[in-house]
């Protein structure tokens, strides 16, 4: 089963093995929508954690042999240029990628910066990461040289989507919550100040630190945006592809 995470009742494409859930929905009305203030949860969250409080409620509240997250508005596809309802990947086209694959994940995004240079700048403070490093190091030492790696490094998968096998799937969120936990902890007991949606932010980084520290195969699929007009797509593919041009020219000078 892929969920479809939403804050909000909203028109989406009716695709069979595709779920809506309402996160956040503690402060929302009822819907149809399963909801993740329902069962184990951490609903009340949302509003920092983003996306990853439907995803701790799929790890806690599900039984399915696979398991996926993807958006309101944001779907795997067959195409970038495209956002309509035919381009979306089919249950049963996931499912024969992953016969061939570890996870399936969204398409490698090249920055300008560092991702460790990118988060202070745009999501966090210094004294921020580096209570991210330090849990890292202290809940998961092993990780260490890869977090480094990575965060050092210009490429990562975005937007927290995901589709996998459920014992793969349940062993990242048990990771990912493990790290999140005492980063929170340390912000807390420290009395930080940081903005919104400060953990999801975080956790699309270290994803990618999963992903590689594990060795895992993955596919990597355009993204959909429903809700993008052309106009729109062709600024935000072009801005992409420059993106990745600079990333490849900036390699060849260092090597």
């Amino acid at each position: 089963m892929i969920y479809v995470i939403t804050h909000k009742k909203t028109k989406m494409p009716e695709i069979a093995g595709y779920k809506p859930l309402l996160v956040g929905a503690f402060r929302n009305e009822d819907t149809e929508y399963l909801r993740d203030d329902i069962g184990e949860n951490i609903s009340q969250k949302n509003g920092n954690y983003c996306e990853l409080t439907g995803l701790y409620w799929i790890w806690k509240n599900t039984d399915d042999d696979y398991k996926g997250l993807v958006h309101y508005r944001r779907f795997f596809g067959k195409t970038r240029w495209s956002n309509s309802k035919k381009d979306i990947y089919s249950i049963e086209d996931l499912n024969k990628i992953l016969q061939d694959n570890d996870m399936i994940v969204t398409y490698n995004e090249h920055i300008r910066f560092s991702l460790k240079e990118k988060l202070i700048r745009y999501h966090c403070s210094e004294q921020i990461y580096d209570i991210l490093q330090n849990s890292v190091a202290a809940v998961y030492p092993e990780y260490t040289d890869c977090f480094d790696s990575v965060m050092n490094g210009n490429t990562m998968v975005i937007c927290n989507m995901m589709y996998c096998k459920k014992d793969l799937f349940n062993s990242y969120c048990e990771w990912l919550f493990n790290i999140l936990d005492k980063v929170e902890s340390e912000i807390t007991n420290n009395k930080i100040t940081y903005q919104p949606r400060l953990y999801g932010y975080l956790s699309e980084r270290l994803l990618n630190v999963w992903i590689t520290k594990n060795n895992l195969k993955c596919k990597r699929l355009p993204v959909i945006n429903t809700e993008m007009n052309f106009y729109k797509r062709v600024k935000c593919i072009l801005t992409t592809y420059i993106s990745e041009i600079i990333f490849r020219c900036r390699n060849l000078i260092v090597h």
